[in-house]
């Protein structure tokens, strides 16, 4: 472990280790598959959860600690960037003036390799720095109690239950649809057939004596206006009587007014 926290967290390295090496075991007792008694396995299985969970609440107990050497490492690591940018600086100085002609060859060598030195320097332990703490933040990660999860909302009361729409009203909704289809794709061969008919079908014949005869006895009995006529034509062929307005006679079918 780095030096910055050995001292302070040799304790919780161990702690660590005990803990994988519980997490092992537990895998492991998981995996096996033997003629233990069940009973046998699930005390064995008890007794190393127990021992995880006292392993967690002992490094539970340094987090304060670790929170102390975490900020003094930002700290120092605040202090090793702004070395390193002033280190950079005075590197970049030299080398203009050596540029320029202020340094000859011998002075350039050792300056440059001083200041060159101290900026490699200083960038190493930048780097032990942030080594230092990302091993920090795991080692937090590890032991940080997580909190317990929210209870979930009570449960709401149900509402009145809905009524379900009446079937009549859903039919009158699906006829209603299957019209305005029909009107927009055009009348259905079977109605268009029927309303054809009605228009092709002609009305029945008013009747000449401009009345109807409800009762069929009544029709029986009325007396047509001819059969009060007198048939004064006779048929010079036949004999028959006819009427005197008929052209042709009613039983042999010769003309009369011929005759």
């Amino acid at each position: 472990m780095a030096r910055g926290f050995s001292k302070a967290t040799s304790a919780i390295q161990r702690l660590l280790d005990e803990r994988q090496q519980i997490q092992t075991w537990l895998q492991r007792l998981a995996m096996a598959s033997d003629t233990t008694p069940e009973q046998v396995r699930t005390r064995v299985r008890a007794d190393y959860e127990r021992r995880l969970g006292e392993v967690m609440k002992e490094l539970q107990t340094h987090e304060s600690e670790l929170h102390t050497t975490m900020d003094r490492l930002e700290g120092a690591r605040a202090g090793l960037a702004r070395q390193e940018t002033e280190a950079a600086e005075r590197l970049a100085e030299a080398e203009l003036r050596h540029a320029v002609g202020e340094y000859d060859e011998s002075q350039w060598r050792q300056v440059h390799a001083d200041l060159l030195g101290a900026l490699v320097k200083v960038r190493e332990e930048l780097k032990q720095s942030d080594d230092e703490i990302r091993r920090l933040e795991e080692v937090m990660s590890l032991i940080e109690v997580q909190p317990a999860p929210a209870a979930p909302p009570p449960a709401r009361p149900a509402g009145p239950a809905r009524k379900e729409p009446r079937k009549e009203a859903a039919d009158e909704l699906a006829f209603l649809r299957s019209v305005s289809e029909d009107e927009s794709q055009g009348p259905a061969p079977s109605r268009a057939s029927g309303a054809m008919r009605a228009i092709q079908e002609p009305a029945p014949a008013a009747s000449s004596s401009g009345r109807e005869y409800a009762d069929p006895e009544a029709k029986k009995g009325a007396t047509p206006r001819s059969s009060k006529a007198t048939k004064s034509l006779k048929c010079k062929e036949c004999g028959t009587m006819n009427l005197p307005t008929e052209w042709y006679c009613e039983r042999c079918g010769a003309e009369l007014a011929a005759l």
